[in-house]
C-alpha cells in the first residue's frame, strides 16, 4: 500500500469514528446541568463561609481588601470553570439548558465583578493603618 492510500484510509477511519458517536440524550444533558447547578450552589456556600471568616478577623483594612479580592477572584474563576465542565459520565451541559444556567449566573457574576472593582479601588485609597472593626 502506498502512502496516499494509507492517508486516505486514515481519513476514512477518522471520519467513520466520528459517525459512530451518538449525541447524549436530553435527560443526560439535563442531569449534567443539574450536577453543575449543585456544584455552583456548593461553591456559593463555600464563598459565603469564606467571606464570613474574613469579616470575623481583626485585620488591617488593606489586608481585608486583599483577602476579599482573593476570595472574589477564586469564586469567579470557580464558577467559570464549573460552567464549562463535563459531568462524571463525560457529558457536558450544553444547548438551551446550559444557556439557562449561564443566564441565571450572569447577575451573580456581574455583582462579583462589581465587588472586585470596588475592593481594588478601595485597596488603592484605604489608609494602611486602619483596622477592620
Amino acid at each position: 500500500m502506498n502512502r496516499s492510500s494509507a492517508a486516505i484510509l486514515l481519513v476514512l477511519a477518522a471520519g467513520l469514528a466520528g459517525c459512530s458517536r451518538t449525541e447524549p440524550s436530553p435527560a443526560a444533558v439535563a442531569k449534567a446541568c443539574e450536577q453543575i447547578q449543585t456544584k455552583l450552589d456548593a461553591a456559593d456556600e463555600a464563598f459565603v463561609n469564606r467571606v464570613r471568616e474574613i469579616r470575623s478577623e481583626h485585620i488591617l483594612l488593606v489586608d481585608y481588601d486583599r483577602k476579599m479580592i482573593d476570595a472574589l477572584s477564586a469564586y469567579r474563576n470557580q464558577v467559570r470553570v464549573l460552567l464549562d465542565q463535563e459531568n462524571s459520565d463525560g457529558i457536558a451541559c450544553t444547548g438551551k439548558p446550559l444557556a439557562e444556567v449561564k443566564l441565571s449566573e450572569n447577575p451573580r457574576l456581574n455583582r462579583v465583578n462589581s465587588y472586585l472593582a470596588d475592593f481594588q479601588q478601595a485597596l488603592k485609597s484605604d489608609r494602611p493603618d486602619v483596622y477592620v472593626p
